[in-house]
């Protein structure tokens, strides 16, 4: 698995052409999201699965569907850190998807409040 920066508005448009769609959430985040349960830091991202299935490109979130969402309609953010699958991140490139991929050392930070 890679991480990727993902266009939010672009991510939103290809996962409606999938069933794992989740077009609202209107509840507070739950504080599980932003924690890694054994080191108790970091942040758990949304698995982003590139998909081409009768001539329709569409985007799978096959983890954290509902924080996705929170991300994009809550907090409106334009930039989403994702992973993604290693041969997915070219092709998303080249769709708009993928802004760019994210460094190994690199540290990823949302302009969100932890949940406490």
């Amino acid at each position: 698995m890679e991480l990727a920066w993902v266009n939010a508005s672009e991510l939103d448009r290809y996962w409606r052409n999938d069933d794992s769609y989740v077009c609202k959430y209107g509840k507070e985040p739950n504080s599980a999201w932003f924690v890694d349960r054994e080191k108790k830091d970091g942040l758990i991202l949304p698995e982003v699965i590139l998909l081409r299935k009768d001539g329709t490109t569409a985007v799978s979130i096959s983890a954290n569907r509902h924080r996705t969402r929170w991300l994009i309609s809550d907090k409106q953010l334009t930039e989403i850190p994702v992973g993604m699958r290693e041969g997915d991140i070219d092709a998303a490139i080249e769709l708009g998807l993928v802004i760019r991929r994210i460094a190994e050392d690199e540290a990823v930070n949302l302009p969100v409040k932890h949940p406490h």
